[in-house]
């Protein structure tokens, strides 16, 4: 039986231009210079 392990992982996407980030401190900054809006977007992938 083979054990399959998984890492959570997330990026910030911005609704507005499109641009996508890896640490929230900066899309924050980028939506706040802009006026626009962020989401963060959590997704698991398989470690190899």
């Amino acid at each position: 039986m083979s054990v399959k392990r998984y890492k959570k992982s997330c990026a910030i996407w911005c609704n507005d231009c499109d641009a996508v980030f890896d640490i929230l401190q900066v899309a924050e900054e980028h939506a706040e210079q802009t006026g626009h809006t962020i989401k963060v977007i959590e997704f698991v992938i398989e470690r190899g």
